[in-house]
């Protein structure tokens, strides 16, 4: 989904997720990894794509509701919707 909000003009926010997922990982890692070894590196994989996942479903859920607002033309221009950002409205 990367290419998905660059194209959508949420970098900044793809980058928050990352860096969150990356901390979480790092961490992690250094915390239980010398504890309990390899179990514990594959539960800080998925620790780390849980991070990633919530962030995607967080930016699904503003795009969604930015949509669903009243004012869906900025809500659009926000979101990457550039059909509705020119002011095709479907609806």
């Amino acid at each position: 989904m990367l290419s998905q909000w660059i194209a959508r003009g949420m970098f900044v926010y793809l980058s928050v997720v990352t860096v969150l997922s990356a901390i979480t990982s790092v961490t992690a890692t250094l915390v239980f990894v010398p504890k309990f070894g390899i179990i514990a590196a594959a539960w800080v994989a998925v620790a780390a794509y849980l991070v990633v996942a919530l962030g995607n479903l967080g930016m699904i859920a503003h795009c969604e509701y930015a949509m669903r607002s009243h004012d869906r033309i900025a809500a659009a221009s926000s979101c990457g919707d550039q059909t509705l950002s020119a002011g095709n409205d479907p609806y």
